[in-house]
């Protein structure tokens, strides 16, 4: 489907576990014609000594990322006017690419993907974000995750700062397709995530002091004490369909959102339901919007309060495989796909009528 619009798409894209990729793919699934520059690959200029240069020198970036990062989008706004060009996370971009594109393409709209927070209280990355905060007047319109984003970017100057939702990019995050005989929940309870914020100390109530047969996999979780203490309930990071497979196989999927970075929901709250799996999360006024609690997904205040529901629903099959389906039909009636989401997208940047 054809909707006549062109687009020049910048982000991380080179596998379909980034959401960068994901928002691409829906975009060309929504009609528009997209060139694509992957400027992930220009951020690790600096290979596995990267994080040892930060520490050294206490600079976010080289100048070698800085400027293979805008040497590569200057070279792919080269050809045929788009009708708008979108950005992911330009924590490298130059304001004077910015002008110099803005030169070449007045009528051009300028668009700011940003679903993490630069306003947040991770103070360790606040060096980061500073080029960024900077440029945000001289974007169109940025999209942005929540509400007091909206309020946060206007103050720096924004010209529109407009919400947009994650959503379930169907084709990674679905049910199991595989036929009932070969399906079959082998993970109690799973976590998928990287340790920080306060799911370091709840993930650890829960294996040490609740007995909890919880599965984690992701970053950092060996240089917890839950993880030291107790090292086969953590793995590594998982990605893409191993990720989805951990959803299927998991009788309860854990959600925690970040707190410092002040969020409400995040990727996971689309993730789990959207692969038919137990959605287990954080209660937070978003959560409570997007599903009925008891009936669609179930949420927990506490350490306390997640091992009660967790001991519950894994003596419960009946009550968690019901509550797991109507999950997934809520994803589906209510439209929480990522494709309708960019579509949203283009609607506020594009208006019909």
């Amino acid at each position: 489907m054809e909707c006549g619009l062109r687009a020049v798409f910048f982000g991380a894209i080179n596998s379909p576990w980034k959401t960068g990729f994901q928002r691409l793919d829906c975009l060309r699934r929504a009609g528009v014609e997209v060139r694509a520059c992957d400027t992930g690959a220009y951020e690790n200029g600096l290979g596995c000594g990267r994080r040892i240069w930060r520490k050294l020198t206490h600079a976010p970036f080289s100048d070698l990322e800085f400027r293979r990062y805008n040497e590569g989008v200057l070279e792919a706004c080269l050809g045929e006017r788009p009708d708008f060009l979108w950005f992911e996370k330009p924590l490298l971009l130059a304001d004077e690419t910015l002008l110099s594109i803005r030169e070449r393409w007045p009528q051009s709209t300028l668009v700011c993907y940003q679903d993490d927070n630069p306003f947040g209280d991770r103070v360790s990355e606040q060096p980061i974000w500073r080029r960024f905060i900077d440029n945000i007047p001289l974007f169109d319109v940025h999209f942005v995750k929540r509400p007091s984003d909206v309020t946060e970017f206007g103050k720096r100057g924004a010209k529109r700062a407009l919400l947009l939702s994650h959503g379930v990019y169907e084709p990674l995050f679905h049910p199991d397709p595989r036929p009932p005989a070969q399906r079959g929940p082998t993970i109690p309870v799973s976590f998928v995530g990287t340790a920080l914020d306060h799911r370091v100390g709840c993930i650890g109530d829960l294996v040490a002091k609740h007995r909890i047969p919880v599965r984690v996999f992701g970053a950092r979780w060996r240089r917890t004490w839950a993880g030291w203490r107790y090292p086969h309930r953590f793995s590594g990071p998982v990605y893409s369909e191993a990720y989805t497979r951990v959803v299927w196989d998991s009788k309860i999927s854990l959600a925690f959102v970040s707190s410092s970075n002040r969020d409400e929901y995040n990727g996971r709250t689309f993730e789990i339901p959207g692969s038919g799996g137990f959605f287990l999360a954080e209660r937070t006024p978003k959560h409570q919007e997007l599903y009925e609690e008891g009936k669609e997904a179930e949420f927990f205040g506490s350490a306390e309060e997640c091992a009660s529901e967790i001991e519950f629903y894994l003596r419960n099959e009946e009550a968690r495989r019901r509550i797991a389906v109507a999950g997934h039909e809520r994803c589906i009636r209510s439209d929480y796909s990522l494709t309708s989401r960019m579509r949203e997208a283009l609607a506020q940047l594009f208006p019909t009528g």
